[in-house]
């Protein structure tokens, strides 16, 4: 009888795991790219990203939604064309983006053993939670707001953290560490006020938890 092997099995890194629920969150969004033609707003997010750029602001200007998503959703069907595959496919990579983020800003807001686990819960919760997955799939400009959140989440929470931030006033203090994450925070904020309005409510939420860990 052969001798059984007394290595234990090796488990995959919170990483390793990150990768394959980024996988499935792309692959879950993507099935939409196959769906019905353009519905309702979708064919407003074209039309607005076919029109010259000063035009795009104006209407922009008077609507209730920034114009960041039509800025980038412009070029992005000018190499790609008019479709509705193109069209859905931004919101798809978006989509796939928020994944590995999730888990990143989850791992600047926890520390300890429980960051591997707040890691995976976020990818996880990012990659399949119905509401992302769906609106992964549309052509509007609320799964790119993900990624922009994520990534000020991330720098809020990183900037909260570090060992500078109680005394960010100190010349003393190592700016360079502190610049990284607060650039972060800095652009993730500004783009996702830039593609959807409500956003701030979020970002008030973020500003009332880091003043939470300070």
């Amino acid at each position: 009888m052969p001798a059984r092997s007394s290595l234990p099995a090796r488990r995959p890194s919170p990483r390793q795991v990150v990768v394959v629920l980024s996988l499935i969150g792309l692959a879950a969004r993507a099935l939409r790219l196959t769906g019905p033609p353009l519905q309702w707003d979708e064919g407003w997010s074209v039309a607005l990203a076919a029109l010259p750029a000063a035009e795009m602001l104006d209407l922009t200007a008077r609507d209730v939604h920034p114009p960041l998503y039509y800025a980038l959703l412009a070029p992005w069907l000018g190499a790609l064309g008019p479709s509705p595959w193109a069209a859905r496919a931004l919101s798809v990579l978006a989509g796939g983006v928020a994944v590995p983020l999730a888990a990143a800003a989850a791992a600047a807001w926890w520390t300890g053993r429980r960051r591997a686990r707040a890691m995976i819960a976020a990818a996880a919760y990012a990659a399949l939670a119905p509401p992302l997955v769906y609106y992964g799939g549309i052509a509007r400009m609320y799964a790119a707001t993900a990624p922009l959140l994520l990534l000020a989440a991330y720098g809020v929470g990183r900037a909260a953290r570090s060992p500078g931030a109680a005394s960010a006033a100190d010349p003393a203090c190592p700016r360079p560490a502190r610049q990284g994450p607060l650039g972060a925070a800095v652009a993730g904020s500004a783009g996702a006020l830039l593609t959807f309005y409500y956003s701030g409510f979020a970002l008030a939420g973020l500003g009332a938890g880091a003043l939470l860990l300070r």
